[in-house]
């Protein structure tokens, strides 16, 4: 008797569980079809994350983006992650696959609890989830490792990895700006105009021998103040701090703020004048006494450009062991 009572609440248990199972035609449903990337919050996460996972399975990102926890990496891989799911979604859709794939994200505060059942420490992380596997949400099939330079495509293979998947649902597709398209297509045309009605002044600018050299120096400034580094990593202006303050210069030589591209740029460009003003034009000033005036100033200008350069140079390096002037 004992022996039939365990095998009915075996037989039901197992039937609830099958009835509990989420199923990703639930899922979309429940979310009016947009999963792409779905968001997982305190009060939808026991239904997604805990109850068994039928017929999908399931990328998870835990980030915080919230300027109070001052999340640099998490706010760096936030559009990879949308690149990747935004690109699965598109080529996916209307295709049968073998098996259904879900992108998630759950961001702090507005998911502590999974945050706290997770035991997470530090962010970013990002978890594999298999279908049908155990009811709980510690349980991951694999964690992504985060790298320096992270890039789409390593996201989009670690993940064609773990799922089975083919190749071509992980063709990445890049957002189109059309407002920069169309500011380009402005400027060109404006551009085309100015040459066109003032031709013969524009030939006088482009054969001078001054706006070449002003260019030529400008393109070096900018290639040696990191303009490229910014634009490869998509470098944030800066990092918010935990008291509300701003960050404009990251500690080290891994990192770095498009705020200290333009700090640099600026005190180059600096140095750049007053050497010219010095070496070039003081020698023509033909009265003795503005000459001498005009050296003095622009020397003392370059000292302290190169001053304050050097002072920039020990937020990046506070163990460098040299200083002109403390600022």
């Amino acid at each position: 008797m004992r022996n039939s009572w365990g095998i009915s609440i075996l037989v039901w248990a197992i039937f609830a569980q099958m009835c509990w199972a989420l199923k990703y035609e639930q899922l979309v449903a429940g979310n009016k079809g947009k999963i792409s990337p779905l968001k997982i919050t305190d009060n939808n996460y026991i239904a997604i994350l805990e109850n068994p996972k039928e017929d999908f399975d399931l990328v998870l990102l835990a980030t915080a983006t919230n300027p109070e926890v001052g999340c640099l990496l998490c706010h760096e891989y936030a559009p990879i992650y949308s690149m990747v799911s935004e690109s699965f979604a598109a080529n996916s859709k209307g295709i049968e696959t073998d098996k259904n794939l879900v992108f998630a994200y759950a961001d702090f505060p507005t998911a502590k609890k999974l945050f706290q059942k997770l035991q997470l420490n530090t962010v970013p992380k990002l978890f594999y989830y298999k279908a049908g596997g155990a009811p709980d949400v510690t349980k991951v099939a694999a964690e992504y490792t985060f790298m320096q330079g992270e890039n789409p495509d390593n996201l989009a293979g670690w993940v064609r990895e773990h799922s089975g998947l083919a190749p071509h649902l992980f063709v990445l597709h890049e957002k189109i700006d059309y407002s920069n398209i169309a500011l380009t297509i402005s400027a060109i045309a404006m551009l085309t105009f100015i040459t066109i009605r003032k031709w013969a002044e524009v030939t006088k600018l482009l054969k001078s021998k001054q706006i070449w050299q002003a260019g030529s120096i400008i393109l070096i400034i900018l290639f040696v103040s990191g303009y490229m580094y910014n634009e490869i990593r998509n470098a944030p202006f800066s990092r918010p701090q935990r008291d509300g303050s701003q960050e404009y210069f990251a500690s080290g030589h891994q990192q770095q703020y498009a705020a200290e591209t333009q700090f640099v740029s600026v005190v180059y460009g600096l140095l750049m004048v007053m050497t010219v003003v010095a070496v070039s034009k003081a020698p023509k000033i033909k009265n003795s006494k503005v000459q001498f005036a005009v050296t003095v100033i622009s020397t003392i200008g370059i000292f302290l450009a190169y001053s304050y350069l050097i002072h920039l140079f020990h937020k990046k390096n506070s163990g460098y062991p040299y200083h002109l002037l403390r600022y």
